[in-house]
């Protein structure tokens, strides 16, 4: 669209991001227009000591409510997809629509069962109806027990426990994140920005998965045939993919991946996630970066608008293979694991945290967070990355985004988001500019795991 737009016509989002240059103070988290009062700013030397807003916030306090303001946002977008999905699973259980069908009847089945639901003389379709009224239950609860959280292991379940972040229904975290970023509500950054965290394992593992299994359910993708050659780079809609790998059903299995890894062959994972910043030249950025990652034999798993790189000319299938490290190469040519696999949309970010939780087992590890792995964006751009970002710190793996952090102008805050999640939770966020520095990060946290998980180093097995 934007190479179509020659005369300029049109105009595009990059086009009025030249025009409009950012408030250097927004842009900050230094300027709080949560009533209207102000907007107060929060400038100058010693801001962070010295000034108040009118309802008395410090800086701190006003930065932490507009995270969990950007982050409860991205989650609700996250949320509401998955209880449209929920919605169209019980319309085509009742046989109200032709537009939507149930396609993989054995997910159902599966998913059933890890429900208790099915027993007796129950129909197919009263079974999906079931499965539908209790995924939409979740959204309404009142206390902890979110179906799809136990998937995650048992130590990060003990650390969401302790930290007192266990989240209790989807819709009750997200209208709690808008109370707790009200104005003369909650004046503690820290305990602001846990509610963020409680919002990403509800909307994470709770809505993610929910809407993974319900995509699964009605459209039969866990079900697809094809399967990468030894050939081809990269595999579009890789959810199938994932799944069969984790029920072991190809060559491309669960064991085989978490073998390669282990043995340091697959130097580990970076997820790329995040849409285009039309500030930027992203496309450019993300191909900058996943090239030089699968030049070190770092498995890239990418969903979203970003699933474009496979479509440019030096991230083509054949040459993603050239440019592959040994490691890739051999995982491709042995287990049919291409170096860079594609999810449909931003919403798969589920699947991921699932497959990590299962390297973590096979591998004999007790949390993701000693799995060798990053999620990265070249470009953070809207509240949905912070939610993304929040439900992979949570869930113990480093967030590294591209681009200003947006408590920059705190340094409590900034403290919070990196030093303290990373203490409690083995992972948070780090914020750099450079694609070029993102990428040195994820390979540095990558080997730093491989070294904490005592497993076989990295460059040992490069220079056989």
């Amino acid at each position: 669209m934007v190479n179509y737009d020659l005369n300029g016509d049109i105009g595009t989002c990059s086009d009025r991001a030249k025009k409009l240059k950012p408030c250097p103070a927004g842009s900050e988290g230094t300027c709080c227009r949560t009533c209207y009062v102000g907007p107060c700013r929060f400038i100058g030397s010693g801001a962070e000591e010295n000034v108040r807003g009118v309802c008395g916030s410090t800086l701190g306090v006003i930065s932490s409510r507009q995270f969990l303001s950007m982050s409860a946002s991205g989650s609700a977008i996250y949320a509401n997809h998955a209880r449209e999905l929920a919605l169209n699973l019980l319309t085509a259980a009742r046989g109200e629509t032709k537009e939507h069908a149930i396609n993989n009847w054995h997910k159902l089945y599966v998913i059933a069962n890890s429900m208790d639901i099915g027993s007796g003389e129950m129909s197919k379709e009263k079974i999906a109806e079931e499965v539908a009224l209790r995924y939409l239950e979740q959204f309404s609860r009142f206390k902890g027990g979110l179906i799809g959280v136990e998937r995650a292991p048992q130590k990060r379940l003990a650390i969401w426990d302790r930290l007192e972040i266990m989240p209790r229904g989807i819709d009750r975290e997200i209208t709690e994140a808008i109370y707790h970023a009200s104005v003369g509500i909650d004046y503690d950054a820290e305990g602001i920005l846990r509610q963020a965290l409680q919002v990403a394992i509800a909307t994470g593992w709770c809505s993610g998965t929910m809407a993974a299994d319900i995509k699964d359910i009605m459209s039969g993708h866990a079900e697809v045939e094809a399967m990468p050659s030894p050939t081809s780079g990269t595999m579009r809609f890789a959810h199938g993919y994932l799944e069969q790998m984790l029920r072991g059903r190809h060559s491309g299995s669960l064991g085989s991946l978490s073998k390669l890894i282990s043995s340091g062959e697959i130097r580990g994972i970076a997820c790329l996630v995040d849409c285009y910043h039309p500030r930027y030249e992203t496309l450019a950025a993300h191909e900058f970066a996943v090239t030089e990652l699968i030049r070190n034999d770092i498995l890239v798993i990418a969903g979203g608008c970003n699933n474009s790189i496979a479509d440019s000319a030096s991230l083509s299938p054949r040459r993603a293979v050239e440019i592959a490290g040994n490691g890739l190469k051999n995982a491709l040519s042995v287990s049919g694991i291409p170096p860079i696999l594609l999810l449909d949309n931003c919403s798969e970010h589920a699947r991921i945290l699932t497959l990590l939780s299962a390297i973590a087992e096979e591998c004999k590890m007790d949390d993701i967070c000693r799995v060798p792995s990053a999620v990265f964006t070249p470009h953070w751009f809207s509240g949905t990355a912070l939610s993304i970002g929040s439900f992979y710190a949570v869930s113990g793996v480093q967030a590294i985004f591209g681009g200003k952090s947006p408590a920059a102008g705190s340094k409590e805050v900034t403290t919070i988001l990196t030093e303290k999640w990373e203490k409690q939770l083995g992972a948070g966020f780090s914020f750099l500019e450079e694609a070029g520095d993102i990428v040195e990060a994820i390979m540095d946290h990558i080997d730093d795991i491989r070294n904490e998980s005592q497993l076989t180093p990295y460059y040992s097995v490069q220079l056989k």
